[in-house]
């Protein structure tokens, strides 16, 4: 993968999203994320990807909330003594994590109405991994770092991207993304749907963050162990805090698949 990066460097130079976020050029990049989700769904090679990459839907959030409570009970039934600068974090974490368990039928209605079909997904689209160049025919978008590849709701990529970004320039990106999968003739649910799924694939991706430490912690009694829960627990910190003051609104809702 690091390879197909700097190939792509080569064509195109070495600015991403990440480094030149201008809005032509994230525009492009939406863009080719909305062309991936609408040219793939339902694709019949679709089932051959799950099988060898995974799904990275509702059972990607179920799957790793349930990991990493079971990883934290077993650390609180080890009798392993947490640092006193990270007291609390393991049981602030499992209570979180139970509370998120116990919230999946919520969540799972909300994959009904408006998690569409599912699709391809490249499953790390980070605007380091989008790079936009200036060709003959106009801006032209790559994506590089295909290795967490996998197949699920479109909100899955779509909220790796967007979180990128601060609350504020996010609903235009949405938006630019509605335009976009409303040529294909896809169409959106509510934006309490969409912010619903958005919020679930960032959770999922945090409690996925939870089990390493935890099982490093179990097996070798790792240094880093504690101060990466505890980093964690930041980050769901900042993303309640998001939510609470509005910062969890993307603007008007646009289009998912029907």
């Amino acid at each position: 993968m690091r390879n197909e990066r700097w190939m792509v460097v080569g064509e195109f130079g070495p600015l991403c999203v990440a480094v030149e976020p201008g809005a032509e050029r994230v525009a492009a990049a939406v863009d080719l994320i909305a062309a991936l989700h609408t040219r793939a769904a339902c694709h019949p090679l679709l089932p051959d990807v799950r099988r060898s990459s995974g799904d990275l839907g509702l059972p990607y959030f179920t799957a790793n909330v349930r990991d990493a409570v079971a990883a934290l009970e077993t650390l609180a039934a080890s009798g392993l003594e947490t640092p006193p600068e990270h007291a609390g974090v393991p049981a602030r974490l499992l209570e979180r994590l139970s509370a998120l368990l116990a919230d999946v039928p919520r969540r799972a209605l909300a994959f009904e109405r408006a998690a569409g079909p599912d699709t391809l997904l490249h499953g790390d689209l980070w605007t380091s991994n989008v790079f936009v160049a200036d060709t003959a025919q106009g801006l032209r978008a790559r994506f590089v770092d295909w290795d967490r590849v996998g197949v699920g709701p479109f909100s899955y990529d779509l909220s790796t991207f967007l979180f990128r970004y601060p609350p504020a320039e996010r609903p235009p990106i949405l938006a630019r993304y509605r335009d976009a999968l409303a040529r294909a003739g896809w169409h959106l649910s509510s934006l309490r749907d969409l912010e619903i799924l958005f919020d679930t694939a960032e959770r999922a991706r945090y409690a996925n963050r939870v089990i390493w430490p935890a099982r490093a912690l179990l097996r070798e009694r790792a240094d880093w162990g504690f101060p990466e829960l505890a980093e964690v627990e930041r980050w769901f910190q900042a993303l309640d805090q998001a939510a609470a003051s509005g910062g969890g609104d993307l603007g008007k809702a646009a289009s998912i698949p029907a």
